[in-house]
């Protein structure tokens, strides 16, 4: 195998390099974009920088010097080497475990990541096949992904705090949650607003509630919900919409603690949105597992085709999924999670058809009665 690496000013020529040095069968292991100075004028300038393999034979690892950093792309090989013997009729398994990932929509660390262990795991004396590949990718999805208890009256009264960046989503998933709890489960609630610096965040909720009649407080900090918890102690659920933060903003974490530390018994969901990027999604799994979590909720998988680093962050860390949000609508766009609906979103690219199996997740809503319908209208 021979793995090298092309600088060029954009992705179209360090492909072209690639394939005119490589050939077609060259399968791309990472890309990164950075800046450096020209030798020649002195110049910052942007440029991309393509890290390539082509397999030449199955017996030539030690051959190649892998840098630690590199530590999946050294198990890639030694899995290569392990299901050597392709040739014209038999594609090798790097070119084929990379199609059958990249059509999921994973970035190339993780498709590398996985690889590695794939090839790990999987006999020496199987073919490689795209079925093979998502086969074994569903099996290992479905043991790590986990799947949180949804709220339920009878085994407690929770009280939730939905936390997460400016616009995931919080207020309308709320509302959401509170027509399901109190419609599909009769549970009997109120709703919080502790979020005093979004013009309208708390008007917005207080009218939900209106429509749900259901009580209603809003705070402008922290220190008064030890008193609305007294006062609501008798209800079933307390729902909490939080200030959004960016997870970098030292406030966020300040302004999260004081929400938690006012009492034990309040537990957050914190919200992950189905459109952000891979990077942010780590760095808010990074702050909000450090708060007391009964769950996480994802939302506005309706915005998007592509569920790769979502799915990803959720499969890896293990997240246990409560809720997710299927459109903009309330009440009825929301559905407790399951751990088939979250094999269907990371298989959705392969579909063709992201969405179509979330139609029946709105079954509950259907139940309502017209009075209860014309709140929403």
């Amino acid at each position: 195998m021979n793995i090298r690496r092309f600088e060029a000013p954009d992705i179209a020529e360090a492909l072209a390099m690639i394939k005119a040095e490589l050939g077609d069968e060259a399968v791309i292991i990472e890309t990164n974009r950075r800046r450096r100075r020209d030798e020649a004028t002195g110049l910052i300038e942007n440029i991309v920088e393509v890290t390539a393999a082509i397999d030449f034979s199955p017996h030539t690892e030690a051959q190649v010097r892998i840098p630690p950093e590199k530590a999946p792309a050294k198990k890639i090989l030694h899995g290569v080497a392990i299901h050597g013997g392709y040739g014209p009729n038999h594609p090798s398994p790097l070119l084929v475990i990379h199609d059958a990932l990249a059509g999921l929509g994973l970035g190339h660390k993780l498709q590398q990541e996985i690889a590695a262990q794939f090839l790990h795991e999987v006999s020496s004396d199987k073919d490689i096949t795209h079925e093979l590949v998502h086969d074994w990718l569903k099996n290992m999805a479905s043991r790590r992904i986990k799947i949180a208890d949804a709220a339920k009256a009878s085994t407690s009264r929770p009280r939730i705090a939905m936390i997460g960046p400016t616009g995931t989503g919080k207020t309308t998933t709320i509302a959401k949650l509170a027509a399901l709890l109190k419609f599909q489960k009769n549970m009997h609630g109120v709703l919080v607003s502790v979020d005093a610096y979004r013009l309208g965040t708390a008007e917005q909720l207080a009218r939900y509630a209106r429509l749900m009649d259901i009580p209603f407080e809003a705070l402008r900090d922290p220190k008064g919900l030890s008193g609305v918890l007294e006062r609501y102690k008798h209800m079933d659920f307390m729902l909490i919409d939080t200030t959004g933060r960016g997870p970098s903003d030292p406030r966020h974490r300040e302004e999260l603690s004081a929400i938690f530390n006012a009492d034990p018994s309040i537990k957050g969901y914190p919200v992950l949105c189905a459109t952000s990027k891979a990077d942010d999604l780590a760095s808010q799994m990074a702050l909000y597992s450090t708060f007391p979590i009964a769950g996480w909720v994802i939302t506005k998988i309706d915005e998007t085709s592509s569920y790769g680093p979502l799915c990803a962050v959720v499969i890896r860390e293990q997240l246990p999924i409560s809720y997710i949000t299927n459109g903009q609508k309330v009440p009825e766009d929301i559905i407790e999670a399951t751990k088939e609906i979250l094999l269907d979103l990371l298989f959705a690219n392969e579909r063709k058809d992201p969405g179509v199996e979330m139609e029946t997740g709105t079954a509950w809503a259907r139940s309502l009665t017209n009075k209860q319908w014309a709140l929403f209208a």
